[in-house]
């Protein structure tokens, strides 16, 4: 489902017209979360696995920053939390790119190589 379909569109709206409906916040949050969980489904079924991981990670860290005792260690969780997102983000936003260059290094060090020889 792409953001520029109608099928987006009615997704959105419907999800939107769900939230406002119900009055208990607690409720539009588990609704969120399965909208998010549905939305990912329709799009591509294995980032429904990554969302659950980030979800659950990030309710540990979270637990774990509440927990701690000392501004050191609240930091150290924050940070861990920080690193594991933007670790997550940068290798699915990157990981193609940059295989698609190291090919790109290795079919020409292949040419030049060829050309040697």
């Amino acid at each position: 489902m792409l953001f520029n379909t109608i099928d987006f569109v009615i997704f959105f709206f419907l999800v939107v017209g769900i939230i406002t409906i119900l009055k208990y916040r607690r409720f539009q949050h588990i609704f969120i979360i399965f909208a998010s969980v549905f939305f990912l489904y329709y799009t591509n079924s294995y980032l429904v696995v990554i969302l659950i991981f980030t979800i659950l990670f990030h309710y540990y860290i979270g637990r774990q920053i509440y927990k701690a005792d000392s501004k050191d260690g609240k930091k150290i969780f924050l940070i861990a939390g920080l690193a594991g997102s933007l670790g997550l983000l940068g290798f699915f936003k990157y990981a193609d790119f940059a295989i698609a260059q190291f090919n790109l290094l290795a079919s020409i060090g292949d040419l030049r190589l060829d050309n040697i020889r």
